[in-house]
């Protein structure tokens, strides 16, 4: 059953093949993302902790419901969970409560965050999973032996990863955790929002921020709508002289020569309205200035201190423990004379205290970095 499992390419055989699938389930998920705005499903793998497996073939829409379906009575075990989950998401939802993600438990006990799940299985199991299969033309019918094994591969050693990652974990709570995290890692951000990850937007004057709000909010809808990567779309680079520049006609608009003539050509009148838009916004709706005070720099710094130190007392990375906007959050609230406090959650339930003692000068600087006093 390992090396050749049941592949469901039929309604009729569904039930029959998951109904030998007992307790609980790994799944993952093979996709195309490629020059894609939303990634296309391919299959879905899903195996049992005695080795049974099931490959559906999710190119048969009518599968995906009843799959789904399936899968939210169970709990289950799933690695970078939030790919799948989001793939999943138009047939159903999945509770977070019921997933296990080995990428994110890893995270939590010094196993490095984001790590692929082959590195992963060599560092707790020893195992070795080959990825010449990765990148492969899942759309094919039949699939190939070769793949076959290898989506097989990604579900049947996921038991054992978690059962060695659940013993690590005894020192967060790990439900809480879990969930939250997986939670975080499927929200997605307001479109309205998007114009903030761009490097140049803390240089942009008002105006300025106000273009490059609404272009990148334009290219998103865009992209939506073609099933494009935005960058296919209009590169950042294109977005951010838009807003440097405010140009009002195309003649203007295409003035720099290395200002792409496609771009130009297809999406000139919409960026120009951008523009046009923008410089009639009222001052007062004009997006706030992303430059934040040399205090509260500081104190992102000391924060950011603060979490390497927790990260080597527990091995919880960075990037799950403090994300950037998390310490912006909390040097802000810091800046304004208010106690840094997470919001409700793991963190606050496990790191509040420290994070307080923090703030009331009970850390000083020692070889190891910051020390309690």
């Amino acid at each position: 059953m390992r090396n050749d499992p049941p592949i469901v390419g039929h309604l009729s055989d569904l039930d029959t093949a998951l109904s030998t699938l007992e307790g609980e389930l790994a799944v993952d998920s093979e996709f195309h993302a490629e020059r894609r705005f939303v990634p296309e499903l391919m299959w879905i793998q899903i195996a049992d902790r005695a080795g049974r497996c099931v490959l559906v073939d999710a190119q048969n829409k009518t599968l995906l419901a009843p799959t789904v379906a399936f899968l939210q009575t169970r709990d289950l075990i799933l690695h970078a969970g939030h790919h799948d989950l989001a793939l999943l998401a138009p047939y159903g939802t999945i509770e977070s409560e019921r997933v296990f993600d080995t990428q994110l438990a890893a995270g939590l006990v010094g196993l490095g965050y984001p790590t692929g799940l082959g590195p992963l299985l060599g560092q707790c199991l020893n195992l070795k999973v080959g990825k010449t299969e990765a990148l492969s033309d899942w759309s094919c019918r039949p699939p190939t032996a070769e793949q076959v094994h290898y989506a097989a591969a990604d579900v049947l050693h996921l038991h054992k990863l978690a059962d060695v990652l659940r013993g690590r974990l005894s020192p967060v709570p790990l439900k809480q955790a879990q969930s939250s995290l997986l939670n975080e890692n499927r929200y997605q951000r307001p479109d309205d929002t998007l114009w903030k990850d761009f490097r140049a937007a803390g240089v942009l004057d008002g105006r300025g921020r106000e273009v490059l709000r609404r272009g990148a909010k334009w290219r998103i809808e865009q992209a939506r709508q073609e099933n494009r990567q935005p960058r296919q779309i209009c590169s950042d680079g294109a977005l951010v002289d838009l807003a440097k520049r405010k140009p009002k006609d195309l003649e203007a608009l295409a003035a720099p020569r290395n200002f792409s003539k496609k771009v130009r050509n297809l999406h000139g009148k919409a960026l120009l309205e951008c523009v046009s838009l923008a410089l009639a916004t009222p001052k007062e709706d004009l997006p706030p200035t992303l430059q934040r005070s040399h205090h509260e720099q500081a104190l992102g710094a000391l924060l950011g201190a603060w979490a390497h130190h927790i990260r080597h007392t527990t091995g919880i990375e960075l990037r799950l423990l403090l994300p950037d906007a998390l310490r912006k959050a909390l040097a802000t609230q810091w800046a304004n004379g208010e106690v840094p406090q997470f919001p409700e959650g793991w963190r606050r339930t496990s790191f509040q205290k420290s994070l307080q003692d923090l703030f009331q000068g009970r850390f000083q600087t020692g070889i190891a970095g910051l020390e309690l006093k």
